[in-house]
């Protein structure tokens, strides 16, 4: 009788487990999207998330083709700042250990060039998220909001 108490409180707190990992967290969502500059990708950087508090709630890396990932962008009104190298700025090259050859002929000097080029001229009022004016609605599940910035000088 014990035991078999046991074995169904058991049970019972394994069902209530998985049915608290069903889908997902309620204050966060995937929000995910393409980031560009007068058109042509963006090839480095990150998209930080803030909440309407002002509180930063998570970020995602641009890749090489320009998109990003945030896995934990909160529910609601979300600001966005983009954040990449300044022009003097040289980031931090993966170690050579361990790397497969490119399958591109370029050289990883040319590749880095080239992803620094494609920030290149970013204006600085995106770095802020108060500043940016990339806002979006992040609802449950997942979200696709692609960010299009420019070099002009907002009026």
């Amino acid at each position: 009788m014990f035991s078999k108490s046991i074995r169904t409180a058991a049970l019972l707190g394994f069902a209530l487990f998985i049915a608290g990992c069903g889908s997902g967290s309620k204050t966060s969502a995937k929000l995910t999207g393409k980031v560009t500059l007068d058109g042509t990708p963006i090839q480095i950087g990150t998209v930080i998330a803030y909440s309407e508090d002002g509180s930063v709630a998570g970020s995602g890396g641009i890749t090489g083709e320009g998109t990003y990932t945030i896995m934990d962008a909160p529910i609601g009104k979300v600001k966005l700042a983009i954040v990449v190298p300044a022009d003097n700025e040289q980031p931090a090259a993966p170690p050579a250990a361990k790397q497969q050859p490119a399958k591109d002929t370029k050289k990883p000097n040319e590749n880095m060039e080239s992803y620094l080029t494609s920030v290149k001229g970013l204006p600085p009022h995106y770095r802020r998220a108060d500043t940016s004016g990339l806002i979006t609605e992040v609802k449950q599940g997942t979200n696709e909001f692609d960010i299009g910035l420019s070099k002009k000088k907002r009026a």
